[in-house]
């Protein structure tokens, strides 16, 4: 589990559908769901950047296949907030939403940190059962295309 950090591509910010196509399924979307995981990303950097660090580590969650969103371990908590705290969130911008599937989807976030550098975040929103959650991207998640 860790928090996404690295330079890399731009994406399409809100398509209003997804569509893998590998096997064909369609994830259909509408404003509702741009704007859910916008306000979710929003709500862990503004709380980042307010240093509120165990507040926006609270909001994320982790995702295995087929399982329901869970919130971070005691481990895993422990790792968010030692991150945060090396990396102080001055100022963000959301850069892209790019929907693929309810479990392959990306949020890019701009973040400049306390000391004036610049550094992309990378998020995992995953819709299960019709409600998003903010997850994080782990190792084995390739950045989307």
């Amino acid at each position: 589990m860790m928090l996404g950090f690295a330079a890399c591509r731009e994406g399409q910010k809100t398509p209003a559908t997804a569509k893998d196509t590998t096997d064909g399924a369609e994830m259909l979307l509408t404003a509702k769901d741009t704007a859910a995981v916008e306000t979710l990303t929003k709500m862990f950097m503004d709380r980042a950047k307010r240093g509120r660090l165990d507040s926006a580590a609270m909001l994320l969650r982790t995702y295995e296949l087929h399982r329901q969103p869970q919130g971070l371990d005691s481990a895993g908590f422990r790792e968010v907030m030692a991150t945060l705290g090396q990396f102080p969130v001055a100022d963000y911008e959301i850069k892209a939403i790019v929907f693929h599937r309810p479990e392959d989807n990306e949020v890019k976030c701009r973040v400049r940190i306390a000391n004036g550098t610049y550094t992309n975040w990378y998020f995992k929103p995953v819709r299960y059962i019709g409600r998003w959650s903010l997850c994080l991207k782990d190792a084995g998640d390739k950045p989307l295309k």
